[in-house]
């Protein structure tokens, strides 16, 4: 991503969320470096947790270097 005429070096910090369906709260947060840490992560947790009524996702956020 560009702002103005200079690249902004930035990373993404990928995350899986572990919540409860029950009231909506955040349960559980893992924090990674890699988009394929965390898919291997929610691939290999997210079956089990499911089973006991939570709902599991990943995404990224960019960390900026300014």
């Amino acid at each position: 991503m560009k702002i103005g005429l200079l690249p902004v070096p930035h990373i993404i910090i990928w995350n899986f969320t572990v919540n409860n369906l029950d009231n909506g709260m955040v349960m559980e947060n893992h924090y990674f470096l890699t988009r394929r840490g965390a898919k291997r992560f929610m691939e290999k947790h997210s079956d089990e947790l499911e089973q006991e009524g939570y709902s599991c996702s990943f995404g990224g956020e960019p960390l900026w270097f300014w």
